[in-house]
């Protein structure tokens, strides 16, 4: 049986297909015992119901630069973190 990290990380490649039967019996058999699990798999059924998927060719040329300065604009630096300690 699978514990719920690696329910979590193999999530997509379940809903895709991508896994061999053993896999996805040992999937089941969690979820069957994991009602935090299960609603996890309900939420990424109904995401990908609601978004579409991305096509590399939509996205703007400098993505990656345009999510790094969000990223970095949000999250604390770790100079940050240790200015804060006393």
């Amino acid at each position: 049986m699978m514990t719920c990290n690696q329910v979590i990380r193999k999530v997509d490649d379940i809903l895709d297909g991508e896994e061999g039967w053993w896999v996805r019996l040992k999937f089941r058999m969690h979820l069957a015992m994991c009602s935090h699990c299960r609603r996890y798999v309900r939420q990424q059924r109904a995401l990908r119901e609601v978004v579409p998927e991305v096509d590399a060719s939509m996205l703007p040329a400098d993505y990656e630069t345009l999510l790094g300065n969000i990223l970095d604009s949000v999250l604390p630096s770790s100079d940050d973190k240790d200015s804060s300690r006393p």
